[in-house]
């Protein structure tokens, strides 16, 4: 079964936010955490996650933040894992 994977921000129990990228290789019933760690924003401001996989099969991801409607103010990473 081929692989999928998950960008986004992730709470914990605690609230602490974190920029994580998951994989799934068995149709989501287990994933792992390929990335990890604090995220960045700040009040008001929202996180995505773009992901793509390249013909030799690494993941590429950026990330930035946006104002509440507004065009992307900060591109903070480019991440390629493998």
């Amino acid at each position: 079964m081929p692989a999928a994977y998950l960008g986004g921000v992730f709470a914990d129990a605690t609230n602490t936010q974190y920029l994580e990228i998951h994989r799934t290789g068995d149709a989501g019933k287990t994933w792992s955490t390929l990335h990890s760690e604090p995220y960045p924003g700040t009040s008001g401001n929202y996180g995505f996650v773009s992901l793509a996989v390249d013909p030799m099969g690494s993941v590429h991801s950026t990330h930035y933040t946006t104002d509440i409607l507004g065009a992307a103010i900060s591109y903070d990473a480019h991440y390629v894992l493998p």
